[in-house]
């Protein structure tokens, strides 16, 4: 998937149906965006306190590092809240992307 620039998702938890989500990094421009493009993981004071007249943004807990051959997986559950910061709206082609592989295995 190819998030592009302005793109951004504040913090949530996903769908009670899913059960485990697994994210893989393909960065173009690691400098530009190794700090800013991984994704929060969040605490649920963080997910309480979150910025509702701003997207639901919050400072990070931690972050996984959008870095090649790295990213994330975790098993879903009611607190397990995530986010990601906006995707810079650049002319530089490139650093306005973030690219993905997002697989997400669901219950029946």
């Amino acid at each position: 998937q190819t998030d592009i620039g302005g793109f951004s998702i504040g913090v949530h938890p996903d769908d009670p149906k899913k059960i485990i989500t697994l994210q893989f990094y393909l960065p173009v421009d690691i400098e530009a965006q190794r700090l800013t493009y991984g994704t929060c993981m969040h605490t649920v004071e963080q997910f309480s306190a979150r910025d509702l007249t701003n997207n639901g943004a919050s400072k990070c807990h931690s972050k996984f590092m959008f870095l090649p051959n790295s990213g994330y997986t975790f098993a879903v559950g009611p607190h397990t809240y995530h986010s990601v910061q906006a995707v810079a709206s650049t002319t530089e082609a490139e650093t306005n992307k973030r690219n993905t592989i997002l697989a997400n295995w669901y219950n029946r």
